[in-house]
């Protein structure tokens, strides 16, 4: 059967490069995407017959950033510190209560997740029966330091990095 489907991305993306002084220059851009896909196709979370309500969909709002900021010190010394980050959660089937699983109608499960697969290989009625949700992200500090004498250059610097993770699931029935 054919069923309907709702998604919809955007995905804004600013950047800024402004000339403190002659010797200073800031640059700072970013994103935020935000994505809601009903149901999560991506995820094969749709419904799997018609008339049983178990779907879910896909949530999130993802974001990075970058700030920096480059100083002439003298003709031959250049410095320039970096500040990023990334992170945004992403929610699995936020949508999928237990209430789904306990509707009237052709897709009453009686508040139960029957598994219809252990018999003769037959579709469960439903495509999951837990929801999770995630988010990675990152924090990054840079600073480079460069020198030029004659024919010769030499760059130096240093480099920061924390990655986080966590993770979120929920078994309903």
């Amino acid at each position: 059967f054919v069923q309907p489907t709702k998604s919809r991305t955007i995905y804004p993306t600013v950047r800024l490069d402004y000339n403190v002084t002659s010797k200073h220059r800031i640059s700072l851009s970013g994103t935020h995407n935000q994505l809601l896909s009903d149901p999560d196709t991506t995820n094969s979370m749709q419904a799997i017959y018609p008339g049983f309500p178990a779907r879910g969909l896909q949530d999130s709002a993802r974001w990075s950033t970058q700030l920096s900021v480059r100083s002439t010190l003298t003709p031959t010394m250049v410095n320039e510190v970096r500040f990023g980050g990334t992170g945004g959660a992403t929610k699995f089937s936020p949508n999928l209560v237990v209430d789904m699983f306990s509707s009237s109608g052709t897709g009453d499960m009686k508040g139960y997740g029957i598994a219809w697969s252990a018999f003769k290989n037959i579709n469960n009625p439903y495509p999951s029966t837990t929801n999770s949700a995630r988010e990675g992200s990152t924090r990054v500090v840079e600073n480079t330091l460069s020198w030029l004498k004659g024919k010769h250059s030499l760059s130096i610097g240093g480099s920061a990095t924390r990655g986080d993770v966590w993770l979120q699931n929920q078994r309903l029935v």
